[in-house]
């Protein structure tokens, strides 16, 4: 069966507009109150469910052959050394591997269910010669070819609801060199890759490409350059009441939401009116090294927004839990 694709941008979480019990949405757009303006709520009034699930982030489970896993995706030239240094987060203690001859570094940290491996020498430098740099679609199916490695299934990554198509975005590394014949920069890439998005229960994280689910990058003859998985153990830990649309667009106006616009669009102090047409709940994933013990679902709204001469369409991620 031929897999259908569509690229995705991933949100960054940080910061500190939130409500008591969600997360927080500060990094994710523009503050934004949209005090009078005018909000039309276009969905059905069933859209928004009852409720949705709040999870508990427990610790990752690293089993040593997960890990051998992790020591051979990264081929250290004395696989023994770090795997005898690795071991220890099988056991759930932090653990670091760190080859400075060969410019590669390994992190398992089971506490968070993070890990990090990184080869500074696999991109091309400056002067250096460029080869072997796998396309956007290469780059896709190496790193989906990674997961089961990880013990991961295609399922537990993010799929629209909508169309099942995989959901992901890439990530591009390049060089510039200024051509006095082409009186230009030339741009040579160097690096591709691709971050997956997690989901549970069939609710997709966002967040930066560190804590989002799986970020690959690969260098030249397709070498990993960089890898960085947040995969905690979750399980519900309760069930919370959403609010109705009414109270939605009440946190709208009471600035309890942010937008998100696109590049080179008027300031949001010029809508004139918003139109919300879609809702999908979203996790909001916590950064790598956070040793957050729960996530929280919040609602990424799809809104046309009126600002008089024209209209753009504009994501407003509200709190959505009572």
């Amino acid at each position: 069966m031929k897999r259908r694709l569509a690229p995705v941008i991933p949100l960054v979480l940080s910061g500190a507009i939130s409500l008591a019990a969600g997360p927080s949405l500060e990094g994710m757009g523009h503050p934004f109150a949209a005090g009078i303006v005018e909000i039309v709520w276009q969905l059905p009034t069933n859209a928004l469910p009852a409720a949705l699930p709040v999870l508990a982030a427990l610790p990752g489970n690293f089993t040593p052959e997960f890990i051998s896993n992790v020591v051979a995706l990264a081929d250290f030239k004395y696989p023994e050394k770090a795997l005898a240094a690795l071991l220890p987060a099988s056991r759930g203690k932090r653990a670091v591997f760190d080859d400075p001859p060969s410019g590669k570094s390994l992190i398992v940290s089971p506490q968070t269910g993070y890990v990090e491996y990184f080869n500074r020498r696999a991109e091309a430098l400056p002067g250096t010669p460029v080869q072997g740099v796998p396309s956007e679609a290469q780059a896709l199916q190496r790193a989906l070819s990674i997961l089961p490695k990880l013990g991961i299934n295609e399922s537990d990554i993010s799929h629209n609801p909508e169309t099942h198509e995989l959901e992901f975005s890439r990530t591009l590394g390049e060089l510039g060199q200024f051509d006095k014949q082409a009186r230009k920069v030339l741009k040579t890439t160097t690096r591709r890759g691709v971050i997956l998005f997690r989901q549970f229960g069939g609710i997709s994280f966002s967040g930066s490409g560190y804590s989002v689910g799986l970020m690959v990058d690969f260098a030249n003859d397709a070498k990993i350059k960089a890898l960085a998985l947040s995969w905690r153990n979750l399980k519900v830990d309760r069930s919370a009441p959403v609010i109705p649309p009414s109270q939605v667009i009440s946190r709208i106006r009471e600035g309890k939401a942010v937008i998100s616009l696109p590049p080179e669009s008027p300031s949001p102090n010029l809508i004139k009116k918003l139109t919300v047409q879609k809702f999908r709940p979203y996790y909001s994933a916590p950064d790598g090294s956070d040793p957050q013990t729960h996530i929280y679902p919040y609602a990424a709204l799809r809104t046309v927004a009126d600002f008089g001469s024209t209209n753009i369409v504009v994501t407003l991620n509200c709190p959505i839990l009572k």
